[in-house]
């Protein structure tokens, strides 16, 4: 509530200034109140609960000095409020030499008036009831015959034997006046409520906030300041300096020349906390130095249930460079490599047989980028029919389609905002679907299926296949503007044949793992196991490695010796043993038939190719993969 105080000199006025407020419709949140005094002489406890007075002459004087924190109106004196009380003052008492006291420095328009009217009119600036004696006795002094001015002036030049007349107070000005004392209520409204939430916010904020002036003195200090700063009771004062607030020399250094600060790591009376010092700046002028400070361990524990929830989604990497199991120097090399690519943020092409590990190496340059705490996105795009993949990257919009959510739905690009995208196989995009992915990747933005909205992405691709791609772009499988795109930085991750110096290195790490996992501690390996293991081709690379370990701690007994022809017939089941072109383990092969050919043959038989892929023992993601690398050159 906002508080005005109208003071009128004489209680005639009274229904004037009645009307007056009612004329302005002051709003809810005002109060107005009429009160009756003159001169110096104004009772206090009228005007301490006001913040806005409104008064003229001797009482504002009065006013302004004893009230000098409150806002005050000036009720103005008009040069037609000179006029006519001149034109009373010769009207009554038939006067022609006159003196105006002047106690409020508002009447300048007399001089002029003196001259076009040939009036013979003296004025007298006073100030307080001394100065009005004086300007009585300089009245008496050049035969003055009347008095004009405010109440108290012609209240005591009365005493002094002077004809007076006062000068009026129109219903226009009252009016002026409240409708000007009303206007600057709704500012102080306005700048309380400011007041009031800024309060609300540095109050209600979990960081310790601490605001200093440009001398380095405390203006502001929040709840939050006074429990994580660990103050003795009371808190320090306004004005305290920094030095005996802060127990930290670099911090007082930064507040007392104004210099940023961020994101500093300090122990403040036995409370780890990171401390930001920000300049505040107005017009360009330093003013001051805001400071907060927040708990490093609620700054882990936020971090860590960001990583939770992450992870629930799935959208986070799990594994990292050291995960990477090898002995060897070629894939120490890779590994180097790739931990430079970590470095930037170009795209990345991942060249490498199946079971090389595409997605750890990744995951792993994910991890190790300033990308690490954003999401990690991966997808297979052999895995979807065309149509199917365009709105899983892209995502779509309400009714986009036939069974299409209601309320639409992110694709991958959105989902990755902030973090990386891994494409792998993506050579099996499609061709008509890779102008789509272009786009995106040159733009940086997507537009979802059945959507004209284009959304902002910020993603890092890092792309994964086990074909040619350059073979492929040039018969046509692939475009050639996306490849230069996807293969900016290139990463080629030799297979497991051509390194086995690490495969007894890698298989014991598994063999041990499934030991323990399937209760079988006794268990090992002779010579002549490993040797067979280190002699055979691993057209599976890793992940038939892998699958053989589990395989063959599975089916030992525990505490016996695994032997060189248990191994053997161990893997005799895998498919192409000692060699393969990279195919997953366990693949049939396909004989080198052209598509179209076998496409005629499943039409005559009256066969899908699910069906066929059956019969074959493997996918139909991986028989249409199959199909197509048959493609005559």
């Amino acid at each position: 509530m906002i508080r005005i105080t109208v003071v009128i000199p004489a209680p005639d006025l009274h229904e004037s200034a009645a009307q007056a407020l009612a004329d302005c419709a002051a709003p809810d949140f005002v109060d107005c109140t009429v009160i009756h005094a003159h001169g110096s002489h104004v009772p206090s406890m009228n005007l301490d609960d006001a913040d806005i007075i409104v008064a003229r002459g001797l009482t504002l004087q009065a006013v302004a000095r004893s009230h000098a924190d409150r806002t005050v109106i000036r009720l103005p004196i008009s040069a037609y409020d000179i006029l006519r009380a001149i034109h009373d003052c010769r009207k009554r008492h038939g006067a022609e030499r006159m003196v105006l006291v002047d106690s409020g420095s508002e009447l300048d328009d007399v001089a002029d008036l003196r001259e076009m009217m040939s009036l013979d009119i003296r004025v007298f600036r006073v100030s307080g009831e001394s100065g009005i004696r004086e300007a009585i006795g300089q009245a008496r002094a050049c035969g003055a015959d009347a008095v004009i001015g405010g109440l108290t002036a012609c209240l005591m030049a009365a005493e002094a034997g002077f004809p007076t007349t006062p000068i009026p107070i129109s219903h226009e000005t009252l009016r002026n006046s409240i409708r000007e004392a009303i206007s600057t209520a709704g500012v102080m409204q306005g700048e309380r409520a400011k007041a009031e939430i800024s309060s609300a916010v540095l109050q209600s904020a979990t960081d310790a906030i601490l605001y200093f002036d440009a001398g380095a003195r405390l203006s502001l200090c929040n709840r939050a300041a006074r429990d994580m700063l660990r103050f003795d009771a009371p808190a320090p004062a306004t004005g305290t300096a920094a030095a005996e607030i802060l127990p930290d020399a670099d911090l007082v250094s930064a507040v007392e020349r104004c210099e940023e600060r961020r994101g500093e790591l300090k122990t403040i009376r036995g409370a780890l906390l990171i401390a930001d010092c920000v300049p505040v700046r107005v017009d360009s002028r330093v003013i001051g130095t805001l400071c907060s400070f927040r708990r490093a361990n609620d700054i882990q524990a936020t971090e860590s249930k960001i990583r939770r929830e992450l992870a629930h989604k799935g959208l986070v990497a799990r594994y990292g460079f050291g995960d990477i199991i090898h002995s060897g120097q070629a894939l120490s090399e890779t590994i180097a490599t790739a931990k430079k690519y970590a470095a930037v943020d170009s795209n990345v092409l991942l060249l490498g047989e199946t079971g090389t590990g595409k997605e750890l190496f990744a995951q792993s340059i994910h991890r190790a980028s300033r990308r690490a705490g954003g999401p990690f996105v991966a997808v297979n795009c052999a895995a979807f029919a065309e149509n199917l993949l365009e709105s899983e990257l892209f995502g779509y919009s309400e009714g986009a389609f036939t069974g299409a959510s209601k309320k639409g739905k992110a694709g991958l690009f959105e989902l990755a905002h902030g973090g990386t995208l891994f494409l792998d196989e993506v050579g099996e995009i499609p061709m008509s679907l890779q102008a789509t992915l272009l786009r995106a990747l040159q733009e940086g933005e997507i537009r979802r299926v059945g959507d004209d909205r284009v959304v902002p992405v910020d993603v890092r691709i890092i792309a994964a296949t086990n074909v040619d791609l350059r073979r492929l772009a040039a018969r046509g499988g692939f475009r050639r503007d996306l490849l230069y795109r996807l293969d900016i930085l290139s990463l080629a991750i030799p297979p497991l044949r051509s390194r086995p110096e690490d495969i007894r290195h890698i298989a014991s790490h598994y063999v041990k793992r499934y030991r323990e996992a399937f209760g079988k501690p006794g268990l090992k390996f002779g010579a002549g196991a490993w040797s067979a293991l280190e002699a055979y081709g691993w057209p599976g690379n890793t992940r038939e490695l892998r699958n053989v370990c589990e395989r063959l701690v599975v089916l030992g007994a525990d505490g016996a010796t695994i032997s060189k022809e248990t191994v053997r017939k161990t893997l005799s089941l895998s498919v192409d043993e000692g060699g393969g072109d990279g195919g997953e383990a366990g693949e049939a092969a396909l004989p080198q038939v052209p598509a179209e050919s076998v496409l005629q043959v499943l039409s005559a038989l009256q066969m899908n190719r699910g069906d066929l892929a059956a019969s074959l023992g493997m996918s139909r993601t991986t028989l249409w993969r199959k199909m197509k690398q048959n493609v005559p050159k």
